[in-house]
């Protein structure tokens, strides 16, 4: 319904629709639509809606990146986190996130405390997904960004392997490399060799 010539309003009203549900069963398609309406101006009710899936929705449940999916031990998703965040509803969620902020820097300040919290996020995966999100508030706020990545960065090392970790690095290096030196020294420092 977003790729329809529908104004916004109407698209709106759908969503609205589909997130009042019982149980909320559409979270990664409404967030995935708002994300088409990125580069339009959205009224901060639509905000509010992914703002809810990329924190308070219960999927991912499980790290299924490190779930046996096969006979021959080969996890979920080929044990990429990254991945199995972006097919999970608050990962997706949190991807759009990063894509409202990066077509629009008024967004920032409405997504503030949902950043804080999505950088705790329980699940790894998400975590993997929230390291793109940033990306989008490197654009507008290269501090604000750096700051919340050194605390995305706290937690399990396995974390640090996920190619969004990489590209973020890769970005925020060239202004802030003092910042996330910790981190960067903590994967030269890792056993694991895909980090």
């Amino acid at each position: 319904i977003a790729d329809a010539a529908l104004d916004v309003e109407a698209v709106l009203s759908v969503f609205r629709r589909c997130h009042s549900l019982r149980n909320r069963p559409c979270g990664k398609e409404v967030s995935r639509a708002i994300a088409k309406l990125a580069g339009s101006p959205l009224p901060e009710e639509a905000l509010d809606i992914v703002a809810w899936y990329a924190t308070e929705d219960q999927d991912p449940q499980q790290e299924f990146s490190r779930i046996t999916a096969s006979s021959d031990g080969t996890p979920y998703y080929r044990g990429d986190s990254f991945n199995a965040g972006l097919n999970s509803v608050r990962g997706a969620a949190a991807i759009v996130i990063g894509e409202l902020i990066f077509n629009d820097d008024d967004r920032l300040p409405h997504f503030l405390s949902t950043l804080g919290r999505m950088v705790q996020d329980d699940s790894l995966a998400v975590r993997a997904c929230v390291a793109s999100t940033l990306l989008g508030v490197l654009k507008h706020d290269r501090e604000l960004a750096v700051n919340l990545f050194r605390r995305l960065c706290d937690t399990d090392a396995d974390l640090l392997e996920s190619p969004s970790i990489e590209r973020f690095l890769y970005y925020a290096t060239r202004s802030h490399f003092d910042t996330v030196k910790t981190v960067i020294e903590r994967m030269l420092n890792c056993t694991l060799p895909e980090i």
